[in-house]
């Protein structure tokens, strides 16, 4: 029971130290996706049939909400800690050698922790974590085709129908008006992707020829993305 006691009183006393407001915010996000695949080849490699990773895109509308917590620091003005939540686009892409591009285009649903120490010189860095929720979207390759999937494609086709991510934040603001503020910046982030279910693929050329086979394929990328928006709840 004493110790108890103790986190209450310590509790009421960090509360009074550092004064909590409510910190929400809104914002669009574009950047760039560095896909990497990974294959463990279990047959015959002929020409044409090494993959790499290539070029994609992401881009969406994304969210935040939680506490900031005002540090009395000749640095530090205040610490966030926030739900991170939004929608993205996100474009992977891959080449199948000599020269065939291949997009997979998935709507995702992002939810994830972010938090920012937020300093005296009007810029904030943070780190976060989450997990995004494919549930649909298309194919492209290098014939134009298209084919439009939904959530049971991927799960079907998908070990797991998740992707975990890390990131970093970089924040720059500018107060509109008294805990109104515009916010841009840039974010550095990785995410885990997802690996295909299938254990035997092959691909094979337009005579019927076996052009190679192999038990795994997953794929991951490097997102580097601009964003800016409005935020609020924050003080001078």
């Amino acid at each position: 029971m004493k110790k108890y006691i103790i986190l209450i009183i310590f509790l009421l006393y960090s509360i009074n130290i550092f004064a909590v407001n409510f910190e929400t915010g809104l914002y669009a996000s574009v950047g760039l996706n560095i896909n990497i695949f990974e294959r463990e080849e279990s047959g015959i490699i002929k020409y044409g049939s090494k993959t790499k990773g290539f070029i994609g895109g992401e881009y969406g509308i994304l969210g935040n909400i939680g506490a900031n917590f005002d540090i009395p620091n000749a640095t530090l003005k205040s610490i966030s800690a926030l739900i991170d939540f939004g929608y993205y686009k996100t474009i992977l892409s891959k080449i199948i050698e000599p020269d065939k591009p291949y997009f997979t285009f998935f709507d995702v649903f992002n939810l994830g922790f972010l938090g920012k120490l937020n300093f005296n010189n009007n810029f904030s860095f943070g780190i976060g974590a989450g997990v995004m929720f494919p549930f649909s979207g298309f194919t492209l390759d290098s014939n134009d085709n298209t084919k439009r999937f939904n959530y049971g494609y991927i799960k079907d086709n998908y070990t797991k129908t998740t992707m975990p991510y890390i990131k970093l934040v970089f924040e720059g603001i500018h107060y509109l008006k008294e805990k109104l503020l515009f916010i841009y910046g840039a974010s550095l982030s990785y995410n885990f992707g997802m690996e295909y279910k299938n254990p035997t693929m092959s691909w094979y050329n337009e005579n019927g020829s076996l052009i190679t086979s192999y038990d795994k394929e997953q794929y991951s990328y490097i997102n580097i993305s601009i964003f800016a928006g409005i935020s609020f709840g924050r003080s001078k």
